[in-house]
């Protein structure tokens, strides 16, 4: 009877052992998959991330070529007043100004049609 008592405790004993290895192998299978979805959510964010960086450079480097132009003008401008004749270089700020304005335009196009399309 003693023995009989053991071997169902031995059986109890490994069907626990089972269900705790059964609940431990769910455990780190969740685990896995909860790490696999930060990831990705990590790796869409660094997109994001990395294509705002991208769009602050462009702008950066129109805003930059938008004030220069600016300054071209007001310079040749400024020689055109003090010259009292207008000369070949006010007509290249002019069209140097005129290309940096519609090169800013056109990016703030790209901007709208890419946010429109990603929402």
């Amino acid at each position: 009877m003693f023995e009989a008592i053991m071997q169902y405790l031995v059986m109890a004993e490994a069907v626990v052992i089972a269900i705790i290895a059964g609940l431990f192998g769910l455990s780190q299978h969740r685990q896995k998959k909860a790490n696999e979805r930060k990831e990705k959510r990590q790796k869409e964010n660094d997109a994001r991330v990395e294509k705002r960086a991208e769009i602050r450079r462009q702008e950066s480097l129109l805003s930059i070529r938008l004030m220069s132009a600016n300054m071209g003008l007001a310079i040749a401008t400024a020689l055109a007043v003090q010259k009292n004749e207008v000369n070949g270089l006010m007509q290249r700020a002019l069209d140097e100004a005129s290309a940096a304005q519609e090169a800013y335009q056109e990016f703030l196009k790209s901007i709208a049609v890419d946010q429109m399309a990603t929402d």
